[in-house]
């Protein structure tokens, strides 16, 4: 996110991810392969309108003098509001755009070209630092003064180490209103760009992985716009019901041929991994006249999975895969969870805790105080493993192929649509 202070008082709104205004800005960066491909290996991050660099940019061509202004993320906000002290980790700073991975400082030339100085924005501190809670602020809360605040990190990173993937080619896959796929490196992986993979820092690592705008968002849209008589779990019945007769028809060629799901492109809110287009097409391709709600509800589960599978494929080209951890909404529902085992063909890992990311806080609050190896035994626990079921492997990799194609050709469209 992205907010605009003067002497510690907000000035702008809060500009999350899903602020594409930028998308000028960025397709403009990413026009020019060689200067991509320069951005990348400095920064980790490829040009798209979710970072706050483009947004920078974005306000700055539109008029706003930024000299005037320090520049944080809400949480480094909140850490200052809560502490009366700036400062911000590498692990929030490197999903900026504005920090050099390589160096794991701010990015002069990035800074230069933004024309900001180093004091506009937060002094990046020690990852472990903290700072004791402020007398006022702790009146408000309703907590002890003087109790130490971590920095802020994101909370990627700590579904991370919520799932207990603390080695390399340990994966974390969170499927909420958003995806993501991760693991940790021992060196930044920035040779190329091409994989569309982002590399941000961790505490004493780097992560490499994905992110996508399509998750439980995808299926809201749906249900909005499609079925708002319906809650989820209705629509996952009929999506059940109609997986079945999809694996049934899978053993006869000619009828699994002659009734096809549609593909579903999810893409409602702009894509970032692999492609990274703010307006790429969304939507449902190849609705025939027969297709049930059941149906186009099952191609939506599908898309979703397909989008992160997409991404997967291009991590495995640089990591070997040891273990993949599972979290999210998608938990919720036993039928998707199941087919994301199905379609990666590997044993999916649930911590006990279904909420990841803020058990990785507690994990984080112990490595502060030095107690770590509690907090790595509290996350390594494991409440299911989720079996794939070999037999389905060919339906969703014929599936997966036919969302290739609609991908590629929605690639080649010069303008942004909406398909139902």
């Amino acid at each position: 996110s992205t907010l605009l202070t003067q002497q510690g008082l907000p000035a702008s709104p809060v500009y999350t991810w899903a602020h594409v205004a930028a998308s000028q800005q960025a397709s403009r960066v990413r026009a020019d392969a060689a200067l991509t491909a320069a951005v990348y290996q400095r920064t980790g991050c490829l040009p798209h309108a979710s970072y706050p660099a483009y947004r920078l940019r974005y306000l700055r061509d539109n008029g706003l003098d930024l000299s005037p202004y320090e520049i944080n993320g809400y949480a480094d906000f909140l850490f200052s509001e809560l502490t009366g002290q700036r400062g911000t980790s590498l692990n929030m700073a490197s999903g900026t755009g504005l920090l050099n991975i390589q160096t794991l400082d701010w990015d002069e030339k990035t800074l230069a070209d933004l024309g900001l100085s180093r004091t506009q924005v937060p002094p990046i501190r020690p990852s472990l630092t903290t700072a004791p809670l402020l007398n006022l602020s702790a009146m408000r809360l309703g907590l002890p003064s003087g109790i130490p605040v971590s920095l802020p990190f994101a909370d990627g990173f700590m579904n991370q180490l919520g799932a207990g993937a603390r080695e390399h080619g340990q994966l974390t896959i969170s499927v909420g209103t958003s995806c993501a796929i991760r693991t940790l490196t021992n060196q930044p992986l920035t040779d190329d760009h091409s994989r569309g993979l982002w590399c941000y820092y961790g505490i004493d690592r780097w992560l490499i992985g994905a992110a996508t705008t399509g998750g439980t968002s995808s299926l809201d849209w749906f249900r909005d716009t499609l079925a708002p008589q319906h809650s989820l779990p209705e629509l996952d019945q009929m999506a059940q019901v109609r997986l079945q007769t999809c694996l049934s028809d899978a053993g006869d060629h000619d009828r699994a041929i002659a009734s096809p799901l549609p593909v579903f492109l999810p893409f409602q809110n702009g894509e970032r991994s692999p492609g990274w287009r703010e307006r790429p097409a969304t939507g449902f391709f190849g609705v025939q006249a027969s297709h049930t709600l059941g149906d186009l509800y099952q191609a939506a589960l599908e898309g979703v999975l397909y989008n992160v599978y997409q991404c997967y494929e291009r991590l495995v080209q640089v990591v070997p895969v040891q273990s993949i951890n599972l979290s999210g909404g998608i938990l919720y529902s036993p039928h998707w969870r199941q087919m994301a085992a199905d379609l990666f063909q590997r044993d999916l890992l649930v911590p006990e805790s279904e909420q990841a990311s803020l058990l990785g806080g507690a994990v984080l609050g112990q490595m502060i105080l030095g107690v770590s190896p509690a907090a790595d035994e509290m996350a390594f626990r494991q409440q299911l493993v989720i079996k794939p079921d070999p037999s389905r492997a060919s339906y969703y990799q014929h599936n997966y192929q036919r969302y290739l194609e609609a991908y590629t050709n929605s690639a080649l469209a010069k303008d942004a649509q909406t398909i139902l």
